[in-house]
């Protein structure tokens, strides 16, 4: 498995990753993960 690092991103987006990933009971990391296959995995409708 790959590493991603993302650099300079805006602290707004920052913490609503981290504010997301509580609600879903994830880690940051674990909720970027999903957000990137979600977008880029499953099929357009």
């Amino acid at each position: 498995m790959a590493n991603l690092l993302v650099r300079n991103v805006d602290e707004d987006i920052v913490r609503a990753l981290k504010a997301r990933a509580g609600l879903h009971g994830l880690s940051t990391e674990a909720e970027h993960r999903q957000i990137l296959s979600a977008a880029l995995l499953k099929p357009r409708k």
